[in-house]
């Protein structure tokens, strides 16, 4: 693969990784995707959520490929680590998305998730990357 493809794969993973970060840390905007269909560009539940993170990211190996590959530095797996292991043995039991949204269990995995976005935050030092976060902050936290 040629450098400029790896670059741009990288980015796009990236991107993608950010965003589904942000919804997991967010119980406000699950409740909104979730729930309410806040958002009429979007769709999402629970289990087609966690497909998303775990299989279209390709972090089945708790992030190996991408930390070997120069996806993620060891900083930002040492921050997002507690979060993706409480997610990864999240079982929900067949409960409804109301039902998850108010387990105590899935409000813990949503605080490590709140930290990890907030820990990333603070490392992350590429312009546009910290531009995307500011957009989804102020697109999906920021409803009337």
């Amino acid at each position: 693969m040629k450098e400029d493809e790896k670059t741009e794969q990288r980015k796009s993973w990236r991107f993608r990784w950010l965003s589904m970060l942000f919804g997991f840390s967010h119980l406000e905007y699950l409740k909104g995707l979730w729930l309410e269909q806040k958002f009429p560009n979007e769709i999402g539940f629970y289990s087609e959520d966690i497909c998303k993170y775990f299989n279209d990211l390709g972090i089945e190996d708790n992030y190996r490929t991408q930390f070997q590959n120069g996806f993620i530095s060891d900083k930002e797996l040492e921050t997002i680590l507690s979060f993706h292991t409480s997610l990864d043995h999240y079982d929900e039991k067949n409960k409804t998305e109301l039902e998850i949204l108010n387990d105590p269990q899935w409000l813990n995995i949503v605080s490590e998730g709140n930290k990890a976005w907030a820990g990333l935050k603070k490392i992350n030092t590429d312009p546009q990357e910290l531009k995307h976060i500011e957009e989804m902050e102020k697109r999906y936290l920021d409803q009337p």
